[in-house]
């Protein structure tokens, strides 16, 4: 939580950045007051949750510690009992610094898919990364099958980090697919997620900004927000013309094929279908392709997500057939048919035979869904 206020100001030590925008030091009682009264304010109006992002825990010359925010996240739920949406005891808490049980109902970790588990290492280039992202998914979906006491928040990029395309150097036309595949992988897996504005247009990275991540938010082909001033320079980057005529929310929303209308369909899918909100998740290799796959025992169908990453140099189709791409997970399955085709390819028909050939060009990728015979 990123917050400019007098408390701060106050805080003496609690300072840092340029004179506009401050991080606060929670270990100052008038800052840490300052924040329970925003909380305070923002449970009354329906919150259900804090996020308290890494850098946030930190200040010029040093950084918040578990025991300090785990009081405030004690104080901030404690002084609001009764107050939360329909009167719910839950308190969402996300945060990577641990927090005691009795503190909240849930707590959520970050969890960077562009992150190799447990270190600092971040996944770049195209083999590497999907191999990286399938070994933080698989970890972090093993907490999730453990109920563990903190949940992955599956994120990909975020303020202090670069999106999906930049970790694959030079991609010129790709960018916006690479993004859109990335993001469908997120919301392929199991438990929450947490989506980086723009990922869901395919936004690229920023090329020129005091930051990886602030690029505008292109709200139609001449429109876009985030545009304040910060020492006379922008602090957020424009898209180049071409990708701002693309990429804008309006051409993506009135378009039938789209990033937007397939995150829309993806997020739908995980809100309403069981299989996405109590089945079991599972990745696996077929022919060069990157397949991952949704199950749940008793139910007739499953979802298989297929996915082109390209290795370096490598730029070719894949080709695959259902049959085969079921194989790794032992399913026998009766028919097969498309739910999504990726964003930028219209030329695969709906119903699928199980034993013909479909295409998929680099950084594109298929969302199939199949029926489980017993």
């Amino acid at each position: 939580m990123t917050i400019s206020s007098k408390a701060d100001q106050a805080s003496q030590q609690g300072v840092g950045g340029n004179a506009k925008v401050r991080l606060l030091n929670l270990n100052v009682p008038a800052a840490a007051a300052a924040v329970k009264k925003t909380a305070a304010k923002l449970i009354e109006l329906g919150v259900d949750g804090l996020n308290f992002a890494q850098y946030a825990l930190k200040y010029p010359g040093g950084s918040v510690d578990a025991q300090t925010l785990d009081r405030l996240a004690a104080d901030i739920r404690h002084e609001n009992a009764g107050k939360f949406y329909n009167g719910a005891e839950n308190f969402i808490f996300i945060s990577e610094l641990p927090v005691e049980k009795a503190n909240r109902s849930i707590n959520f970790y970050p969890r960077s898919l562009a992150r190799f588990p447990n270190t600092a290492s971040v996944c770049t280039g195209s083999a590497d990364f999907v191999d990286c992202l399938k070994e933080s998914a698989n970890s972090g979906v093993n907490q999730v099958k453990r109920n563990a006491s903190s949940l992955p928040l599956w994120q990909i990029g975020d303020v202090t980090h670069a999106r999906a395309d930049t970790l694959f150097g030079n991609v010129g036309e790709s960018s916006a697919q690479i993004s859109s595949l990335s993001t469908a992988i997120q919301l392929f897996l199991p438990g929450a997620v947490k989506i980086y504005y723009g990922e869901e247009l395919g936004l690229p990275s920023a090329e020129k900004s005091i930051g990886p991540q602030f690029g505008q938010m292109q709200w139609t082909e001449t429109e876009s927000g985030f545009s304040d001033l910060t020492d006379g320079k922008h602090f957020f980057t424009s898209l180049p013309e071409k990708q701002a005529k693309e990429l804008n929310f309006k051409t993506q929303n009135e378009a039938t094929h789209s990033h937007l209308k397939v995150f829309k369909k993806l997020a739908d899918l995980r809100a309403r279908d069981e299989v996405f909100t109590d089945g079991e998740y599972n990745n696996s290799k077929v022919d060069g392709l990157n397949v991952f796959v949704r199950t749940l025992e008793g139910n007739d169908k499953a979802f298989l997500l297929v996915a082109n990453w390209p290795t370096a140099g490598d730029k070719s189709q894949r080709k695959f057939t259902v049959n085969e791409i079921v194989k790794p997970f032992n399913l026998k399955v009766g028919s097969a048919e498309f739910l999504i085709d990726h964003p930028l390819n219209e030329k695969n028909k709906w119903h699928i035979e199980l034993d013909s050939l479909v295409t998929v060009d680099p950084y594109e990728f298929s969302l199939v869904r199949v029926q489980v015979l017993p």
